[in-house]
């Protein structure tokens, strides 16, 4: 073969293979573009009004186990910030975090007011989680308070999630998707007193 003439089959094998390199580079490129998404659902959610360390009034007490699903990437918590609208005010409500060491509700059961005590790990709280691995669903609880004293449903709850560089992703749950997803009693980490 002289250095003159074009050799269709090495360039047709060359091209086909550079198609093939780039097809399965791809994904990986096209994940460096992609954002981070956070999906999540309310699996459970516990309310009580009652008294709060440093505080002398009584406020909104909520405990709620949630699933948290980062799409296309690992996330990396630093803070988790929590707001409530309620129907009767006109304006958000920043909520105070809580890992709390001893936690006491009091539940209906069979028409009696049955007192019952947290227990779970600290390790068990979402704000704990170091990672929310990409396209893996994260089990945590979140516990808040809020200076609102009616027995009143929220409208809705915002979670806003903080990464090391100060991105923030946002998730929120409204009273309907509560009401839909038809949530069950987590029974099993109240303990009688």
């Amino acid at each position: 073969m002289s250095n003159s003439k074009f050799d269709w089959t090495f360039w047709t094998t060359f091209a086909l293979a550079l198609v093939g390199a780039l097809a399965w580079l791809q994904p990986l490129v096209f994940s460096l573009f992609q954002e981070v998404e956070i999906n999540g659902k309310i699996l459970s959610n516990d309310a009580n009004i009652g008294s709060i360390p440093n505080h002398s009034d009584h406020q909104t007490i909520y405990f709620q186990k949630v699933a948290i699903f980062s799409k296309n990437k690992d996330f990396f918590p630093r803070d988790i910030k929590v707001f409530v609208k309620y129907p009767s005010i006109s304006n958000e409500l920043t909520c105070i975090l809580w890992t709390w060491k001893e936690l006491i509700f009091t539940f209906q059961e069979q028409g009696q007011n049955i007192r019952k005590k947290l227990n779970i790990n600290q390790s068990d709280y979402l704000i704990q989680s170091i990672v929310f691995p990409k396209n893996e669903t994260k089990v945590g609880y979140v516990s808040f308070s809020v200076d609102f004293k009616k027995d009143e449903m929220f409208e809705y709850v915002r979670y806003e999630f903080e990464d090391f560089n100060g991105n923030k992703k946002g998730i929120t749950f409204s009273e309907k998707d509560i009401e839909a997803n038809k949530l069950i009693h987590d029974s099993n980490i109240w303990v009688d007193l």
